[in-house]
């Protein structure tokens, strides 16, 4: 299944979105200090980069770059992706390295998929249903911690893989209904 032309461009403006707010999120996090020294507006960002964006962007960019192979299945990418998710957080994984990984094999299995107005509905609702929940507890416990820097990198890690795919799906299916919508 050979992608047409729209398809292309749909997925390359996704892949700028998502390098543009990683270069973004990059650039504030040298700019914005991180605790114990940041109060206020300092610490709220801290804790929205650190909790919902970390890895996210990251995760989008490479699944929207992802070629789309021939002949690769569902029923092989969706239970390695299944096993990458499961060790990792055993692991505590948050290197870039990991999260490519994860979003190699994300965008292998979305770009596989018929995509439908009810697909993206559902990326939206799942991702933010998983994502939301499971990075709510992560901020909760960072909270709890008092943003305890040497707290964070392995709570993060514990549910970077699972947390960044969730939202990265979010993204994905509220940019496919955006894009539908301007199309039509």
């Amino acid at each position: 299944m050979e992608k047409t032309a729209n398809e292309t461009v749909k997925w390359r403006t996704l892949a700028g979105i998502a390098i543009a707010g990683l270069i973004l999120t990059e650039g504030l996090r040298r700019i914005v200090p991180g605790p114990p020294d940041a109060r206020g507006g300092a610490l709220l960002y801290w804790f929205f980069d650190h909790v919902f964006f970390h890895g996210k962007f990251l995760v989008l960019a490479v699944l929207a770059l992802t070629p789309q192979p021939r002949r690769l299945g569902l029923k092989w990418v969706m239970p390695l992706l299944g096993a990458v998710l499961m060790v990792g957080s055993f692991l505590q994984l948050a290197h870039p390295a990991f999260l490519g990984l994860v979003g190699l094999l994300l965008g292998v299995a979305l770009q596989n998929v018929q995509d439908s107005e009810s697909f993206d509905i559902l990326l939206v609702m799942g991702g933010l249903a998983l994502g939301i929940p499971l990075n709510g507890f992560t901020g909760l416990m960072a909270a709890k911690s008092g943003f305890a820097p040497t707290l964070m990198d392995p709570l993060f890690g514990a549910t970077a893989g699972v947390g960044c795919a969730a939202i990265a799906c979010s993204m994905v299916g509220l940019y496919l209904l955006i894009w539908r919508r301007i199309k039509n």
